[in-house]
């Protein structure tokens, strides 16, 4: 059993069920989306990508990847002896991809569950806070 299949049996059937369960139907469970579009496409993406992502597109996979539709399998159909020469491009736009995912995280705040509520009970989102 690998490690996703052990977990994935721990979520739907184990342990982890109930708490995950609670865990999506709380105020946390959309800001989800907020938090992975932070994290990847405002911090990881820009710091890593080049280290990290770079080496996957040079190899078989990469290549397989960027050339897919254009190579053939083999007759048993196990597989791709020829994945192609073409290496799919890293495409690194610094500013405008932080922007970008700033402009994604204000679009999930703005239409995020709560301020929608709050716009439609007409009170301030930040009103009556402790």
């Amino acid at each position: 059993m690998t490690f996703a299949s052990r977990n994935q049996h721990r979520i739907y059937w184990g342990p982890l069920k109930k708490p995950l369960e609670w865990s999506l139907k709380t105020w946390l469970a959309p800001w989800a989306y907020v938090a992975s579009v932070a994290y990847h496409d405002m911090f990881w993406y820009p710091r890593y990508a080049k280290e990290k992502i770079q080496p996957v597109l040079e190899s078989d996979w990469g290549r397989l990847f960027a050339n897919w539709g254009n190579v053939q399998a083999d007759a048993e159909g196990r597989g791709f002896p020829d994945v192609g020469a073409v290496s799919p491009e890293l495409i690194q736009i610094g500013l405008k991809h932080f922007l970008e995912g700033a402009r994604l995280v204000g679009m999930a705040v703005r239409e995020s569950p709560e301020l929608q509520a709050k716009k439609r009970t007409g009170t301030a989102y930040f009103a009556n806070r402790g």
